[in-house]
């Protein structure tokens, strides 16, 4: 806590933002003077940024009263005292982007200076009417920013320029309001700020639940290192019970001998310096082992670090696979080896050949050896840091009420499924690619799939002011396939239909029975594909030249759709020519579980 000087206030956390409505410039120097005393006095870096009616001099000249050496603090840089002009105004205009990042800045050198943080006070009586919303917007930015910073700050607002709108404006965006009523200084706090904090309150308790109910084993360590929580999986994991373990200290009931000194460091280490993950082997209360992936993250407050919050995953099936794999790849070694021998020694003329096939081993091992890292750690990698995003985003854009924030967090959120989407793509061209991507089929209704998807893309038609025409028959016999890979397919076809077609322009969806198999066609009018680029549409990562700049993804929607179709034992196909659209269809064969065994299908290009 910081002692700020103010009676009425007293001490407050780091992070706290004020406000003080003045009717004069005695008004100011009460409460800023003791302000910045306290600042000085508790080796905090001070700034005041003023304005008329109190002139940088004037406002020396009030400080020097109460702080009679005043000028040693300025000397060796502990306090800057100028104008607004020099602060708010600096380019001849208020850019609110720079003057945040200006206060940002001036925090982390204090702190790297050696100062507790960052005291200041900014008067406005600079400010324009023209000037006010977009004054206010920053301040409700500092508001929800400077709770990440060792940061105080008293924004002041003459009372003669404000009107009753103006004053609600700026209460909603400070954590107190500091007015002077019938000669006493008083604090006011609006009722939405009351309203989120009960909020908060709310969140706390939404993600403690969230502790108890998470599927990886948790645990939540003091500085001094006794364990202050274990969820359930933890407790599962370990067989040791959450009143065995909370208030204990290392050595922890699961840790070995063999690791017990080199598990004390590196909890020090994580506690000290900051995210660390590492593999440990355990054991649980039984004696049996197991293999945890440990993402160990400090929690610190303005004090200093609060406590120390460590996620296992249980890995120790991946790391018998890995045993297995490995053992098998140095089986494999040994009998390319032996063969090698074989060769070499049964015909010297076979020289050349034996390097030719050794080069081929080793670039063959080297890629399974590649591809087995990839699946075995992309899940992980990708999927573990965006899931606290998905999940987060969810619980501010169902807990907020504030409509800026609403929006950021929506904002967070639709970029979250829009990298999930990317990444699940991404996973399923890998596991085609190495024969591990498998359908789940069923019997499907294939016009209400249809129906269903165009549903589904109505807002994207209509922001983009094109028009989607069916030609669908009224009725169309069911296919044994995937329902969600079926319309993955089709979703994707649409999408790039949109994404590649002109405002204004038109796709049009047609659907048939023809020789046994159910045919889906989607054609655009976008501007076609040129033929060379038509040889390499399905293949992953491949997008046209043109619109290597101006689309986002990674070109493996069509790839995964031919993946998806040749699993459903199908063929995908394209019909273009550059400058007159072009057509994307599928097949997939009509009937039950059987038809299932046809051939595999194929990708096919041709000019229409």
């Amino acid at each position: 806590m910081r002692k700020t000087g103010i009676d009425v206030v007293g001490d407050v956390p780091w992070g706290t933002n004020l406000c003080l409505f003045y009717e004069t410039t005695r008004d100011l120097l009460e409460i800023l003077v003791p302000y910045f005393k306290a600042g000085l006095r508790h080796n905090e870096f001070c700034m005041w940024v003023t304005s008329e009616p109190m002139p940088v001099e004037a406002a020396k000249a009030a400080l020097r009263k109460a702080v009679r050496n005043l000028d040693d603090y300025i000397n060796k840089g502990q306090i800057e005292i100028l104008d607004a002009s020099e602060w708010y105004t600096k380019s001849g205009k208020f850019h609110p982007d720079m003057v945040l990042d200006g206060w940002v800045n001036k925090e982390n050198e204090a702190v790297k200076r050696g100062f507790e943080g960052l005291r200041v006070a900014g008067d406005t009586f600079w400010l324009e009417e023209r000037q006010w919303r977009e004054f206010i917007e920053y301040e409700a930015e500092i508001d929800n920013v400077i709770g990440n910073y060792r940061m105080i700050a008293i924004c002041t607002y003459s009372l003669h320029k404000c009107g009753a709108s103006e004053i609600i404006d700026v209460v909603d965006n400070h954590r107190y309001a500091l007015i002077r009523r019938e000669g006493k200084w008083e604090t006011i706090q609006s009722a939405q700020r009351r309203e989120a904090e009960e909020a908060l309150r709310a969140s706390v308790e939404f993600n403690s639940s969230l502790l108890r109910n998470s599927s990886n084993p948790i645990l939540v360590i003091n500085p001094d290192t006794s364990i202050v929580y274990v969820n359930p999986a933890l407790e599962k994991l370990t067989g040791c019970s959450s009143a065995e373990l909370v208030g204990r200290k290392p050595p922890y009931p699961w840790w070995t001998e063999e690791t017990t000194q080199k598990t004390v460091e590196q909890l020090q280490d994580a506690m000290c310096r900051g995210t660390k993950r590492r593999e440990e082997v355990f054991q649980n209360s039984k004696g049996r082992r197991f293999w945890v992936e440990i993402t160990s993250t400090p929690v610190r407050g303005a004090e200093g670090l609060r406590y120390c919050l460590a996620n296992w995953v249980d890995i120790t099936e991946r790391k018998r696979v890995a045993q297995e794999l490995a053992r098998y790849r140095q089986h494999l070694e040994e009998q390319v080896e032996k063969r090698t021998r074989q060769i070499a020694k049964a015909n010297e003329q076979l020289q050349q050949l034996y390097q030719q096939e050794k080069a081929l081993r080793e670039q063959l091992e080297e890629e399974m050896k590649r591809r087995i890292e990839f699946t075995s750690a992309l899940a992980h990698e990708l999927k573990t840091p965006l899931t606290p995003v998905v999940m987060s985003s969810q619980t501010l854009t169902s807990q907020l009420k504030d409509e800026t924030l609403l929006r950021v967090a929506k904002n967070i959120e639709r970029g979250a499924a829009n990298l999930n989407s990317r990444i699940d793509e991404l996973l399923d061209l890998a596991r085609g690619e190495i024969g591990m991507l498998q359908i789940k089929p069923e019997q499907v209704d294939v016009l209400q799939l249809i129906r269903e998807v165009v549903d589904d893309v109505a807002p994207v038609r209509a922001s983009r002011e094109q028009s989607l025409v069916l030609k669908l028959p009224p009725s169309l016999p069911p296919v044994w396939a995937d329902r969600v890979r079926l319309r993955q397919i089709v979703l994707n076809l649409l999408s790039n239909a949109f994404k590649f077609t002109p405002a204004g322009g038109k796709i049009t969806l047609r659907a048939r029975q023809e020789d046994g198999n159910l045919v889906v066609e989607v054609k655009d009018t976008g501007s076609g594909i040129a033929e060379e680029d038509r040889q390499r549409i399905f293949n992953p990562y491949h997008r046209k030249e043109s619109d290597m700049e101006r689309l986002s993804g990674l070109g493996l929607g069509l790839a995964l759709c031919k993946t998806l179709v040749e699993l459903h034992k199908g063929r995908i196909w394209i019909k273009s020519r550059a400058g007159r659209g072009s057509t994307f269809g599928f097949s997939l064969p009509v009937g039950g579980p059987q038809s299932a065994a046809s051939p595999e299908g194929q990708a096919l290009t041709s000019e229409s």
